[in-house]
């Protein structure tokens, strides 16, 4: 069984690789980072491009690939880190969606709305959530949602089900969240908001599986290129008139890595 890339796909690597390469110097980062932390233009020319669909239905705008050229891309944004909502539009939104409600993917290829995942709580753990819905609406707090403050709409999990609950409507707050990594998670609040039930509790699974999925590819592209960064580093830095690659302890140490 033949496990390569096939060139369509190695075409499609290369071109978000040299997109996110040339936008998200360490410079361009620090400014991202230091404003709303995501760069929503550059999301919208991947979208342009036709890279935010990939995975998405022909019939909203994608380009009706599957979850492997989903996957390259997530990886190139893992290794550049990019600070752009793929993960959870690309990764979970829109393969869940399109599997329960695909009406909902209407403008997620053009960039035109973001979609992101309300799964953590403050207490307790992601497979048991204790949101309640009931009547259309849905009441409770989500945590560390990703990219939450520029949201359109959440899928949020419950004890009874999964909702989609739009941003704006009223009894929704959003509250930003700074994590570590740069991401403008975010705390949002959902009092007796309006809420449409697209999927039943048992497909959380579904849904987590997608972003275990997704983070583990974004991970394998961060873990890549910090691979190649300490190669660079240890041919460049010279140490006791030697390049520290040459000794023992440093050659062990970067074999680990792999």
């Amino acid at each position: 069984m033949d496990f390569s890339f096939t060139s369509d796909q190695e075409e499609l690597r290369a071109l978000t690789n040299r997109v996110l390469t040339d936008r998200c110097t360490l410079e361009h980062l620090k400014e991202i980072e230091g404003g709303e932390g995501v760069d929503l233009a550059l999301w919208r020319e991947l979208a342009d491009l036709g890279i935010v669909g990939i995975g998405m239905p022909e019939s909203v705008g994608g380009a009706g690939l599957g979850f492997a050229e989903v996957a390259i891309v997530l990886e190139e944004v893992g290794r550049t880190v990019a600070q752009i909502p793929a993960l959870p539009v690309m990764g979970m939104a829109a393969p869940f969606l399109a599997e329960h409600a695909p009406a909902h993917l209407a403008g997620l290829a053009s960039a035109e709305r973001i979609v992101t995942v309300a799964l953590h709580e403050l207490v307790g753990e992601v497979h048991t959530p204790s949101l309640t819905g009931a009547g259309g609406s849905i009441s409770g707090v989500k945590t560390n949602v990703p990219f939450g403050t520029v949201a359109d709409a959440f899928i949020v999990s419950a004890a009874d089900g999964i909702y989609l609950v739009d941003a704006k409507a009223a009894g929704v707050t959003v509250e930003r969240q700074d994590a570590t990594d740069g991401i403008p998670d975010a705390k949002v609040t959902f009092a007796g908001a309006a809420a449409e039930k697209i999927a039943e509790a048992s497909d959380l699974d579904r849904l987590l599986e997608y972003g275990q999925a997704s983070q583990s590819l974004i991970m394998a592209g961060v873990t890549a290129r910090s691979i190649e960064i300490m190669a660079e580093y240890v041919k460049e830095r010279v140490q006791f008139e030697r390049q520290i690659a040459t000794f023992q302890a440093v050659a062990q140490r970067a074999a680990d890595c792999r």
